[in-house]
């Protein structure tokens, strides 16, 4: 067998394998777990409502325009809860290391003048953005949760779940 008919054979092998291995994932794991993140999709708190469109949604995982608070996100242990929106990931009281997330934490703090508010709350959280802090679009460097007595700075993880 010619070096080139023993590299195609070789390259129709692993081909073969790739498409065992995907036909197999499908029909063990099937198809919604392709569309869904890998993470607990059980969500904190009461549902979000969105003040804008009168949309309500959650707290359970819906897709990325809709807020998704989780105190399992990834099962880290370094954070208090996090909040998934749009392209961002979002982290309370961040202990891990500090290269793991975009900014600090803070637990108290004023909106920035130029923060746009989201449209999505519940009965004691609100979530906005500032324009300023957009890294690219739906992402953002913080996620700023304003509560009936305090606003909060959540840094972006740039981390993902495994």
């Amino acid at each position: 067998m010619s070096r080139t008919a023993r590299i195609v054979l070789g390259l129709v092998l692993v081909f073969a394998l790739l498409v065992a291995g995907g036909v197999w994932l499908l029909a063990t794991q099937g198809a919604s777990s392709l569309s869904t993140p890998s993470f607990d999709l059980t969500g904190d708190g009461p549902p979000w409502y969105n003040e804008q469109t009168g949309e309500t949604a959650g707290p359970d995982w819906v897709d990325h325009t809709v807020p998704f608070e989780s105190t399992n996100g990834c099962g880290s242990e370094n954070y208090t809860s996090s909040i998934s929106y749009q392209h961002g990931w979002y982290v309370q009281e961040w202990s891990g290391p500090p290269s793991y997330v975009d900014g600090r934490y803070l637990p108290s703090t004023t909106l920035p003048k130029p923060a746009r508010f989201t449209g999505w709350s519940r009965p004691d959280e609100r979530l906005w953005v500032n324009p300023a802090d957009e890294v690219r679009p739906g992402q953002w460097r913080f996620l700023y949760v304003e509560r009936a007595d305090h606003v909060e700075r959540w840094p972006q993880a740039n981390f993902g779940c495994a």
